[in-house]
């Protein structure tokens, strides 16, 4: 009885150890769980919120003109191709008039030859390409672009039909109205020139411009822009005469918006893994 009850005792610590030890692998397989879900497959559904936002300046002819805003790419061929795939076929099933481009099409890697990053720009084009849009596909520079090698992402960008805007505006017309689409080069840079970007844009027509950074809003506050369209979602800010719609389609979250005309003045930031539509009237 004794040597059994030995025995009994010396059980316990072993079953102890082992149902402590079976808690914290279930609590660790768990918690890997919970970060593929969100790290896999939450960036991959994308979903649509419809929006409305208003510009004073927007010529009536022009009501209902609908722009698909992406940006913050990242691409690669293993995570961030994903998202973009499942967005490249959302933006083509809204049927925008435009799709706009806000930077970040390739990614600095954190060592080596920072100009190695821009290597992804071709494969990012090629699928870029896909998206339809009878007024075009623009785009401008984001950091990561510019800290790479813009010329190649630029190169990439224009050799599949995609314009590049670097401190550039250019008419879009239909119905015989037209606004002007405008795109900085990017801020971070240092290379970004509101003054000459707007040089050639008559002060009594409405302009809607890509900057990557969403908080270079502070900034075009002080210019006749009316929609200020970005990546890189972060305290995105503006005056009062501009609006602001930022957003990203890498991790952490997937956004691109769609944007019409409207009539008020404010800064929208999406919130992550949300496409957008938005509509002014």
């Amino acid at each position: 009885m004794q040597s059994r009850g030995v025995r009994i005792r010396n059980r316990l610590p072993f079953l102890s150890t082992t149902r402590r030890k079976f808690i914290r692998l279930a609590a660790t397989a768990g918690v890997a769980a919970l970060a593929a879900d969100s790290t896999l497959r939450e960036p991959n559904r994308p979903r649509i919120v419809r929006l409305e936002i208003a510009l004073r300046r927007w010529p009536a002819p022009l009501d209902g003109f609908t722009v698909a805003l992406l940006s913050d790419f990242h691409y690669d061929p293993y995570f961030s191709v994903h998202p973009l795939r499942s967005a490249i076929s959302m933006v083509n099933g809204l049927r925008p008039d435009l799709v706009a481009l806000a930077g970040d099409f390739v990614s600095v890697p954190w060592f080596g030859d920072a100009a190695a990053g821009a290597a992804a720009a071709e494969p990012c084009a090629q699928l870029l390409r896909k998206m339809q849009a009878p007024h075009g596909l623009w785009a401008v520079m984001g950091n990561h672009d510019v800290f790479s090698d813009p010329n190649r992402v630029t190169s990439a960008l224009r050799a599949v039909g995609i314009q590049v805007l670097s401190n550039q505006s250019l008419p879009i017309e239909r119905d015989e109205s037209r606004f002007w689409l405008s795109g900085v080069d990017d801020v971070m840079g240092g290379a970004a020139d509101l003054d000459a970007t707007l040089r050639n844009v008559p002060s009594d027509e409405a302009t809607i411009l890509l900057a990557h950074e969403p908080d270079y809003a502070d900034q075009v506050a002080g210019y006749p822009v009316d929609l200020q369209l970005s990546g890189t979602p972060m305290e995105a800010r503006c005056g009062c005469r501009s609006s602001v719609l930022s957003t990203c389609l890498s991790w952490p979250g997937n956004i691109f918006g769609v944007c019409t005309r409207s009539a008020a003045s404010r800064s929208t930031p999406i919130p992550a893994s949300e496409l957008s539509e938005f509509r002014c009237g």
